[in-house]
């Protein structure tokens, strides 16, 4: 946890892109609807950071963030397969250095860069049908 609030830290205290955020004098949050990521805004306001600089989400949002689903999932499912076909117990600096070499090897910047592309087609999507879910091909 601590780096992500070191980066939080961080974040909070950058100004925002001009040409993205032209409304905005610093950078906006965005967190899924699950419980996990809602009940963190406790520890940001804490840390001075307002709720207001969350951006709202429609309930069913996990494809907005689809690019860190995405790396998520594939990464996780290849390291289970390594602790699959490397059952014996291995020291936490073992697991890291391999969970490094995973991600990296299987989460490429072309799938990456593809993700991305998409995501202005999926958000205008989402915004005209009122948070609705988008169909399985724009997630």
């Amino acid at each position: 946890m601590k780096p992500m609030i070191d980066a939080a830290k961080l974040l909070a205290k950058a100004p925002a892109h001009k040409t993205i955020f032209k409304t905005y004098k610093h950078c906006l949050f965005s967190f899924d609807n699950p419980k996990i990521h809602t009940g963190a805004w406790p520890m940001l306001k804490a840390m001075g950071i307002d709720e207001d600089w969350k951006v709202p989400l429609p309930p069913y949002s996990p494809d907005f963030h689809r690019v860190i689903e995405h790396l998520h999932g594939i990464a996780e499912a290849a390291f289970k397969r390594w602790m699959y076909e490397h059952p014996q117990k291995h020291s936490l600096q073992k697991y890291k250095t391999e969970f490094q070499r995973i991600f990296s090897e299987c989460c490429k910047p072309e799938s990456i860069a593809a993700d991305v592309r998409g995501l202005p087609e999926l958000y205008k999507w989402v915004a005209a049908h009122k948070g609705e879910w988008a169909p399985r091909k724009m997630r």
